[in-house]
């Protein structure tokens, strides 16, 4: 398959290793568990080449692609969403196309679109063995499809967070319930982003799912009466917090991060309400597209993208991804408050509630 025409000009690809020479190098013994259905040797000394449909951050995806095509020989080109589309734009276009496929492996920042593509038949099932072998008990049932075989995968957590301006909010108020955004002292200086897009989008459905409809209705009418901002994306929510403008917001971990790197006044904390917490934590996602034919070199690609080596990459990027493996998430997953739960409600679950959550939404805050 060659590569599609709107992948981006600018990404370089890294270096492809063929076949001959990764086998001839002794490398395949180092990566034994993620070729072994990819059989490079045996076959042909032609180079695989896939098309990989991608929602995650292009300057991170890149550098994990090319990790994979130096370990496995397989030459990766890379469809990335734009930042005005993110997530949305292909999902929309994995649809359009699922009669005739263009993509091989879907690799998503967040789950619910691959939620929807999945009950929209747009996968191929797919046991990642080599997945499954590398954690005691296998992969987290909450981080996979549950069918018989599972269509999708999920790993590299990021979390849902409130942030607040620490020149103005002292720790001891920073907000740990949704309803502390209610509060009076904060009334016009609370943000979120909109809640149609993104990751506000599966917070408001944990949030239906969580509560109840009655009580969610009543918490998006006490923002309304706090005159709560909406906001163009979470970094835009970070961002009016950093300046003052607002002075809490519900964002991404990352988000938070990353203006932490820019020296921004802001700092992040959880969600910890008793009984049931809205928590919701967004993995990234990967499945293997149906209809074509890329077959191992796919499965191989699946495999790499939930290999500790992709997870540990991926922790050591700015955004900080939560790794699965217990032993790095230790160890690169401080971040992360180690009495809280590693996913407190099925993304399933939320993606049931995702309409319904939006509908009233718009209702409540014309949004």
């Amino acid at each position: 398959m060659t590569a599609d025409p709107s992948a981006p000009s600018n990404v370089a690809a890294p270096r492809v290793v063929s076949r001959r020479v990764f086998c001839a190098s002794g490398a395949l013994a180092l990566a034994a568990p993620i070729l072994a259905p990819l059989s490079a040797c045996t076959r042909s000394a032609k180079p695989a080449r896939l098309v990989l449909y991608c929602s995650a951050d292009a300057e991170y995806a890149i550098q994990i692609i090319g990790r994979f095509q130096e370990r496995v020989g397989v030459q990766v080109d890379p469809v990335f969403d734009t930042e005005a589309t993110k997530t949305t734009g292909l999902v929309n276009r994995l649809l359009a196309e699922k009669s005739r496929p263009r993509a091989d492996v879907w690799w998503s920042s967040e789950p619910l679109g691959t939620i929807r593509l999945a009950r929209a038949g747009v996968f191929a099932p797919y046991r990642s063995s080599a997945a499954e072998a590398s954690l005691p008990g296998g992969w987290p049932a909450v981080l996979k499809d549950d069918s018989a075989t599972p269509l999708w995968y999920a790993f590299g957590d990021r979390a849902r967070v409130f942030v607040r301006n620490t020149r103005i909010v002292p720790e001891a108020d920073a907000p740990r319930t949704l309803d502390d955004l209610l509060h009076p002292r904060f009334a016009g200086r609370v943000g979120i982003a909109r809640p149609q897009f993104g990751t506000t989008r599966g917070h408001m459905a944990a949030a239906l799912a969580t509560r109840g409809e009655a009580a969610f209705v009543a918490w998006l009418r006490g923002l309304r009466s706090a005159n709560v901002r909406l906001l163009d994306g979470n970094a835009a929510v970070a961002r009016a917090v950093a300046t003052g403008e607002l002075h809490i917001g519900l964002t991404d971990s990352d988000d938070v991060f990353a203006g932490q790197a820019q020296g921004w006044p802001i700092e992040l904390s959880f969600e910890r309400p008793p009984p049931e917490p809205t928590l919701v934590l967004i993995p990234n996602t990967v499945a293997r597209i149906a209809g074509n034919p890329a077959g191992d070199a796919a499965h191989a690609l699946v495999d790499y993208l939930l290999s500790a080596d992709a997870q540990r990459a991926l922790a050591l990027t700015p955004s900080r991804n939560l790794p699965v493996d217990p032993d790095l998430r230790r160890e690169l997953g401080g971040w992360y408050p180690s009495d809280l739960p590693p996913q407190s409600i099925a993304m399933a679950r939320i993606a049931d509630h995702v309409e319904p959550a939006i509908a009233l939404c718009e209702r409540e805050l014309g949004a």
